[in-house]
């Protein structure tokens, strides 16, 4: 069987080099994927690692979700209305939405969840962007409680979020994981570890979580109680846990991984010669962070000193060598994170 590289463009979204056969696993009903090592959390309301954003994005599905094209399209939302302005949206709920254990996802688990992001308790590290909510900034702040949060149940399909101001991007972050809903029956009774387990990772997306193994695996097969089970082709993920990158490229050629994520940097010239890989648009940035703490950085000059003298054409042309381009600015849905940390760390942008 011919061995190819490819993007998991179909699976999550800023995944830029992988791996894949010419068809997935001899069954073709199971696909094996490599990701790298063990993610720290797959809590859709305290994750914030890219890997952990790819389990998340087929365990559950938010609002809205972003179609192969990179339109805004419904996912538990079958509609929605804008008021006011752009101030308030009104979002109307598929009757068929389900979680994976049959319980109806209804408007108050978003009202929950959401709740819960911006709640200065939880520790969200995405909970900044809620920021556009009524009142999340004050209520992240711990000036303000999480009952003034703009959002409401008006009953259970229909769900009315109020804005500080008009926000154009505003249904693109509704498809962000962090927005996405999360049970409070199942948070409430097993606490931090509901995701640990996979009989308690009760998610709402594409796939059902059967097992997750530390350090080893994650398998999941197809929901059927999701709402448009029918679109959903692989009935089976493998998602394989593993850190070697030399590894991960022999169980490609051996047909035993169908996509990775990982692979040897110093290979992808002659991987690309043999036509094996295959590297597609991603949006992300990289960067370098000081502390200013510290005697020598903290003076500014110094920091403007060490960007003008790295050389970012370089690195990215004889260091990572996937295609990236060198920055000159960081990407704005990560711009607000890294100002509000400005005054304990500085950032040289690289790619």
């Amino acid at each position: 069987m011919n061995n190819k590289l490819n993007a998991i463009l179909i699976f999550i979204l800023m995944l830029s080099v992988s791996c894949s056969s010419s068809s997935p696993s001899d069954d073709k009903k199971t696909i094996n994927i490599n990701l790298g090592p063990q993610t720290k959390a797959i809590d859709p309301s305290l994750s914030s690692t890219l890997i952990g954003s790819y389990y998340i994005a087929h365990a559950f599905e938010g609002l809205t979700r972003t179609d192969k094209s990179g339109n805004i399209v419904g996912g538990v939302a079958e509609s929605w209305e804008e008021f006011d302005n752009g101030t308030r949206y009104v979002f109307h709920l598929r009757t068929n939405a389900k979680w994976n254990d049959g319980k109806i996802v209804t408007a108050n688990d978003f009202v929950y969840t959401w709740k819960r992001v911006v709640d200065p308790i939880t520790v969200s590290d995405y909970n900044y962007l809620m920021s556009p909510i009524k009142n999340a900034d004050k209520i992240i702040a711990g000036e303000l409680s999480t009952d003034d949060l703009g959002v409401k149940a008006i009953d259970d399909y229909t769900f009315e979020v109020l804005l500080e101001r008009p926000t154009a991007y505003f249904l693109d972050l509704t498809s962000f994981s962090v927005f996405f809903p999360v049970r409070k029956d199942i948070v409430e009774q097993y606490g931090d570890s509901w995701s640990l387990d996979a009989k308690t990772y009760i998610g709402n997306g594409h796939y059902t979580t059967i097992e997750i193994s530390a350090d080893d695996k994650i398998v999941m097969v197809k929901n059927t109680n999701y709402w448009n089970s029918d679109s959903i082709v692989a009935e089976k993920l493998n998602f394989i846990i593993m850190q070697n990158e030399t590894a991960s490229v022999a169980g490609i050629k051996e047909d035993s991984i169908d996509f990775s994520k990982i692979l040897p940097t110093q290979d992808i010239p002659a991987l690309q010669e043999e036509g094996l890989i295959q590297i597609k648009p991603s949006l992300a940035s990289f960067f370098y962070c000081l502390s200013t703490t510290n005697e020598v950085l903290k003076d500014v000059r110094i920091r403007k000193a060490l960007a003008l003298a790295i050389d970012r054409e370089y690195i990215v042309k004889q260091i990572t060598k996937a295609g990236e381009r060198a920055a000159s600015a960081l990407f704005i849905m990560v711009l607000k994170m890294h100002l509000e940390i400005s005054e304990r760390m500085a950032e040289i942008i690289l790619m």
